[in-house]
This record gives C-alpha cells, sequence and structure tokens, in this order.
C-alpha cells in the first residue's frame, strides 16, 4: 500500500484552522460563563442549541452530505431542508423564549 503524504501547507493550514476554532468555542465559552449569573440558565441554553441540533438539524444535512444528487430539487432534498429551516427557528425559538422575564 502506499501511504499517502501530507502536504506540509496543508498540514500547517489544517492546524491554524483547528486552533482557531477552539479558541472561539473557549472564548464564547468564557464570555457566556462571565455575562451570566445563572447557570441554570446557561444550562438550559446549551441543552436546547444541542438538543434540537442533535435531533433536527444534523440528521438532514448528514443525509444532504452523504446523497448522490444532493443538487437535485426532489421530495427528499425539500423535507430535509425544511427540517434544518424548522430546527433553526426552533432554536431561534428557544432563545428568545428562555430571554423572556418570568
Amino acid at each position: 500500500t502506499v501511504i499517502a503524504r501530507q502536504d506540509p501547507s496543508n498540514r500547517m493550514r489544517r492546524t491554524t484552522v483547528h486552533v482557531s476554532v477552539t479558541t472561539v468555542l473557549l472564548v464564547a465559552g468564557t464570555a457566556v460563563a462571565l455575562a451570566v449569573d445563572d447557570l441554570g440558565l446557561t444550562y438550559e441554553i446549551v441543552g436546547a442549541i444541542s438538543g434540537i441540533s442533535l435531533a433536527l438539524i444534523l440528521p438532514p444535512l448528514c443525509f444532504l452530505a452523504l446523497s448522490e444528487d444532493r443538487f437535485y430539487v426532489g421530495l427528499h432534498n425539500i423535507l430535509c431542508t425544511c427540517c434544518v429551516v424548522i430546527g433553526i427557528l426552533s432554536t431561534t425559538g428557544c432563545m428568545v423564549a428562555l430571554n423572556l422575564p418570568a
């Protein structure tokens, strides 16, 4: 078997992207932790975003990415797109509902 060698510039680019994304996530988490007094609210927001993402957004996106006719406007692609849009709207609705005063 032939072992593919990685291009050093490609490896450096991947490392840069990894470090950048990790830094942004760390800074965003720290900013939320410093801005919010109630840790329960933070858990609610994280739970709402991750739950809706895992249930409504990621599966249709994976289906669209793996389908051979992803640019074909068919029933499956329309339903997947609708599911992603509903997931994004649900996430937005959860954020608005969690920020309303009780």
